[in-house]
């Protein structure tokens, strides 16, 4: 593969992107806040190409996820990687959410790569079905709509107003095609607030207006769409991703996790030689301190430092000795019990464990870190239970990233393929499109 896209390759790209616009519709949003589902529905609650189930759209749908399945470009297959991985990282891990985390166990409830199997559970919260994504995806696949839309290099009053219809109208959820349910799931705690102040009718501001910190995980979750777009021009990538942050989180810590997913999703995605994921990591974290000026008299900067360096101890930071995510086994219980009920002001809590966005990105970190395939990381990481939808979709961007949609099993793509039929697939060859003004 090669991340230099030559004249055939070019020609043949242009061509499936010709063919897909002849039947491409993108959910557009209103320029106001939704009043009820009547209004979303007719441009935003629809499948990406019109007219689905014809002989015209799945034929052109065929040609263009073949040419994605085969595509000999890098860049390309790593771009889809980590919007792949985010949707099917957390379809997986959906089972084991709201189970209590503790450190890795074979005994423990869990899920198997190698048998596709959830040993130890009953049930899910939600009752979704093998494929089906939560909260995660779905916010991702409307910052992804907004991004292949926006007439700037983003639009965060777009983006509020499709989580709005996301979680009112069931827009960009993983439901659209089963027949028996239709609400969208997963909303949390911050996210929920930020969408609790907007009011319909109106256009929302950018950004959340109040003072808080808060800053869980709901920012790097869906995080995918913003290297795909901007992995070519890092300058806007960093700054796009903080501010996708701030539409929800109001907290530096989030949006500054968002910063350094982006800049290590888009730097994979522009790997030129294979390499290790632990090289990889360790050269990626140094070229982002280096270019991130943090002061280290700054409390909160403090903290970034301390969690990409991997530097807490048990004995100096025992609160964050989970951010220590090179050691291995990572010490999950050790953390919690250190914790006592409440950590920052929030509760602390063994079946939301993870939420926090610091506390995800190590696990995805470690996760990443020590393993050497997309589904071993993923089986990592969910396996620590918790929020495990959340800090999966975390590691299955950047673990898709990485190793690209062709390192994603296949059994994984399927599952995905059931509910959306390539959707987001295509939605990731859009934006990686418009990332090189093709």
């Amino acid at each position: 593969m090669s991340s230099f896209v030559n004249e055939a390759e070019l020609d043949r790209t242009m061509e499936i992107l010709n063919e897909l616009k002849k039947v491409l519709q993108i959910p557009e949003a209103p320029p106001v806040v939704l009043h009820n589902k009547s209004d979303a529905i007719s441009k935003l609650v629809r499948p990406l190409l019109a007219d689905e189930g014809s002989e015209t759209t799945e034929c052109i749908r065929q040609k263009a996820l073949g040419f994605i399945e085969n595509c000999e470009n890098d860049s390309l297959n790593r771009s889809i990687g980590c919007i792949l991985g985010m949707a099917i990282a957390d379809a997986v891990g959906a089972p084991l959410e709201f189970t209590s985390a503790m450190d890795y166990g074979p005994d423990a409830p869990r899920w198997d790569r190698k048998t596709n199997t959830y040993h130890g559970i009953h049930g899910n919260r939600f009752n979704l079905k093998r494929g089906q994504y939560t909260d995660d995806a779905s916010m991702g696949i409307a910052l992804c709509d907004s991004l292949l839309l926006s007439t700037s290099d983003f639009d965060g009053s777009d983006a509020r107003i499709r989580w709005h219809a996301w979680w009112h109208f069931g827009y960009a959820n993983a439901f659209l095609r089963d027949d028996s349910r239709s609400a969208s799931v997963g909303l949390g705690g911050n996210i929920g607030r930020s969408l609790d102040a907007l009011v319909p009718g109106h256009r929302p501001p950018p950004a959340v207006n109040n003072d808080s910190e808060d800053a869980g995980n709901g920012s790097i979750m869906r995080l995918a769409p913003v290297p795909v777009r901007f992995f070519l021009q890092q300058d806007k990538l960093l700054d796009v991703a903080r501010r996708q942050s701030l539409a929800t989180h109001p907290g530096f810590l989030a949006a500054e996790c968002s910063a350094f997913l982006s800049f290590a999703c888009a730097r994979a995605i522009n790997l030129y030689s294979p390499t290790s994921p632990s090289k990889f990591l360790d050269e990626t974290i140094d070229a982002f301190l280096t270019q991130a000026n943090y002061k280290t008299h700054d409390i909160n900067h403090q903290s970034i430092i301390l969690l990409l360096t991997s530097t807490a101890t048990p004995s100096n930071n025992p609160n964050e000795q989970l951010w220590n995510w090179r050691s291995d086994p990572l010490p999950i219980m050790n953390t919690l019990s250190a914790r006592g009920r409440s950590y920052n002001g929030y509760p602390n809590t063994p079946g939301y464990f993870g939420s926090f966005c610091m506390d995800a990105l190590a696990m995805a970190l470690h996760s990443f870190y020590h393993t050497t395939s997309f589904d071993a990381a993923i089986e990592r990481c969910i396996n620590f239970r918790g929020d495990a939808d959340s800090t999966g979709s975390v590691t299955g961007q950047l673990a898709g990233a990485f190793y690209g949609a062709s390192g994603i099993p296949r059994f994984l793509k399927e599952q995905l393929y059931v509910w959306d039929r390539g959707d987001t697939a295509l939605r990731a060859l859009l934006l990686w499109a418009r990332a090189r003004d093709i």
